[in-house]
């Protein structure tokens, strides 16, 4: 209607600004999260979690507990322990060196316009040094810089990463299913940004695992016909040593970060991508060998050859 609103948006105001005085949903046995989330709201589902998170971890002035943990990161023997993040050493059956990475061929530009999510592949493999492009984009090392502190010799080497992460602390690992790269054996594996390394965990097996763990069917997202499947993994205890439960925030910001430099490397290279939360997150962490009380599954990304045109 002219000058007021529509039907449809009248609709929509009364869906998401009012509460249903209804108390019978409490017998309903079924529930979409619509349904859920509307009888949240009157109390009939017990704590309402999300928000609750939301409201446990905002900031407030007068934290002087949260600010002195946030300045002891400053400190040179914390800059120390962080200048040396990345090398530890990961349990695997091989290590495989990254090659030199594939020049992306598109400007930014041209990859913000042609971006879309691509859910059908083809099966055909894509070369090593592609995948090496993609790593680079997710969590490659970019630069090295010293850090001096007053009274010592010896300089600090922090590094940096094309994907910013809060605090410089990198608390999202990357993880891959390979299926279909020239170069590489079928298995799962765990990227080592600082010495550009995969190593291999498991065999080919697992990657029927990894598939498994996924609640989408080959119908709705073709992972059988992928190449390569990203797992980024969350080492919480990172961020909360610093910020506090408010770090869990600065996670998912940081996955959203790394999904989109890899969004954009494989439009560039004339691949196909889509980020699928639809997975089993006990499933998931079982396919890697990842304790469940520390390491946290946070998103995936789902990358292949799409059909021609």
């Amino acid at each position: 209607m002219a000058g007021g609103i529509t039907a449809s948006e009248t609709a929509a105001l009364m869906l998401n600004a009012t509460k249903s005085l209804d108390h019978r949903v409490s017998g309903a046995g079924f529930r979409t999260n619509s349904l859920r989330y509307r009888s949240s709201i009157t109390g009939e589902t017990g704590p309402r979690t999300a928000e609750t998170f939301l409201l446990n971890t905002q900031l407030r002035r007068g934290d002087r507990e949260t600010e002195a943990s946030v300045v002891s990161y400053y400190e040179e023997a914390v800059v120390r322990m962080l200048a040396n993040d990345g090398i530890e050493s990961v349990p695997s059956l091989a290590m495989k060196t990254v090659p030199r990475a594939a020049a992306l061929p598109l400007r930014l530009d041209q990859c913000f316009a042609r971006r879309r999510s691509q859910r059908t592949f083809t099966g055909d493999p894509i070369q090593f040094e592609q995948l090496a492009a993609l790593l680079y984009a997710a969590a490659g090392v970019t630069a090295n810089a010293e850090a001096r502190f007053e009274g010592s010799d010896e300089p600090v080497v922090v590094q940096f990463r094309s994907a910013p992460s809060p605090g410089g602390l990198f608390a999202i690992d990357l993880y891959l299913s390979i299926q279909k790269v020239v170069g590489l054996l079928p298995g799962l594996y765990k990227y080592g940004p600082r010495s550009a390394r995969l190593g291999m965990l498991r065999g080919a097996d697992a990657v029927t695992a990894v598939r498994r763990a996924f609640s989408f069917p080959d119908e709705l997202i073709a992972i059988s016909n992928a190449n390569v499947v990203f797992v980024l993994v969350l080492r919480p205890q990172k961020l909360m040593r610093k910020y506090g439960d408010r770090g869990v925030r600065y996670a998912f910001i940081e996955a959203g970060e790394i999904t989109q430099n890899v969004h954009l490397a494989v439009t560039s290279l004339g691949f196909g991508s889509v980020e699928c939360a639809g997975f089993y997150d006990a499933d998931m962490l079982e396919a890697f060998g990842l304790d469940a009380g520390t390491n946290y599954v946070v998103h995936t990304i789902v990358v292949g050859v799409p059909p021609s045109g």
